[in-house]
């Protein structure tokens, strides 16, 4: 794989960043009661596995988007930064895309 001059290490965080954010994306919504007392995303199947689920993913994913965001790469470039954070995000995930691929067919 074309790094794009990228650290291995910043690529393994972004990855694991986007692999965390797609397990989040499979945890049901949480419901929850607004100040006015409406509910809002009523669901009776969530449960407290859920809810620890959730906590867990979202303290990790903070945790790795710290890494991935002060990571010392970044310093190493004059401008374009964010340019070069969008072609990080790209690039593991057209990884992802063509392992998946791979996997598939």
């Amino acid at each position: 794989m074309a790094n794009e001059g990228f650290p291995e290490d910043l690529i393994r965080a972004e990855r694991e960043r986007q692999r965390i954010c797609q397990e989040l994306d499979r945890i049901p919504l949480r419901p929850y009661t607004d100040s006015t007392g409406t509910e809002h995303r009523p669901n009776p199947d969530w449960t407290s596995e859920h809810q620890e689920n959730e906590h867990r993913l979202r303290t990790r994913l903070r945790e790795v988007a710290i890494e991935v965001s002060i990571h010392p790469h970044w310093e190493s470039l004059d401008s374009e930064v964010v340019a070069a954070r969008m072609r990080l995000k790209r690039l593991v995930r057209e990884e992802e895309q063509r392992q998946t691929a791979t996997q598939e067919g």
